[in-house]
């Protein structure tokens, strides 16, 4: 079984939290609910191994079993982890502010936050488009080829630009990827200077976002929101008016300041 990794690497980890969050993860993706076999088969772990871990999960209350479908799932406690989440960045402050970029332009707006070196969707509003995207709340993207992640990555330290560009090699999903890590630190001084960052068909063709910085009261970068929209939708004036107001928006958003460990 591969485990799931990040760069915040322990020599000294207890084998049965990895594979207890291994499950987790699996149950939180797809279809959301599997029997003991399927996650056998994803886990590749013994019988007995899949079923203490699930038990366990049960007993605390963040699975539960249907004995129906002879399923397990998550429950409804892990939405209290996701909304103290929500209330650290004071994400209900920023909503009214989204929801009338949404209304005003008829397209999906979305917030998000840096984690780990990625970037972690925490709300979107949809478009009301026949054509439109579909990014899911708790999804995490690559930082240096989202509209959102550059934002969010220009106002950064120097230990936090390493881990998300400095210490491996960068994908290129699609061929307008920028990968080198000297072209994206004069891209990053670019939307500092501009205060927005556009990004086109970079990670995904077809698809191109605008994203501006939200700052807590200290003036440390703390979020971030943007329009996501389909490349073919995206003229040149729409685009200027976009930029004026996502400027306007941010500039009027001020958060407290965020706890940071």
């Amino acid at each position: 079984m591969k485990l799931l990794k990040n760069d915040n690497s322990f020599k000294y980890t207890i084998r049965s939290v990895e594979l207890a969050f291994n499950l987790i993860e699996i149950l939180a993706k797809g279809k959301m609910e599997y029997t003991i076999s399927e996650l056998m088969a994803k886990t590749q772990l013994p019988k007995g191994t899949v079923y203490r871990l699930l038990g366990t999960l049960n007993s605390l209350g963040y699975i539960t079993h249907s004995k129906k479908k002879h399923t397990y799932y998550l429950t409804f406690k892990f939405s209290r982890i996701g909304i103290a989440m929500n209330e650290r960045i004071h994400i209900l402050e920023i909503i009214p502010h989204m929801k009338k970029l949404a209304k005003e332009f008829r397209e999906m707006v979305n917030l998000a936050i840096l984690d780990q070196g990625q970037v972690v969707y925490l709300y979107s509003i949809e478009s009301p488009h026949t054509l439109k995207l579909d990014f899911k709340v708790g999804t995490y993207q690559p930082a240096y080829c989202t509209a959102l992640g550059r934002v969010l990555l220009a106002y950064q330290d120097e230990n936090i630009l390493k881990l998300a560009i400095g210490e491996k090699r960068l994908t290129a999903y699609t061929s307008k990827t920028i990968t080198d890590p000297y072209s994206l630190k004069e891209i990053f001084q670019k939307t500092r200077e501009q205060g927005y960052s556009f990004v086109s068909e970079e990670y995904r063709t077809g698809i191109c976002c605008l994203a501006g910085p939200i700052f807590d009261e200290k003036g440390d970068i703390a979020a971030a929101i943007s329009f996501s929209l389909p490349t073919v939708r995206l003229e040149k004036d729409i685009l200027q008016d976009m930029i004026q107001a996502i400027k306007a928006t941010t500039s009027k958003v001020k958060l407290p300041k965020l706890y940071k460990p």
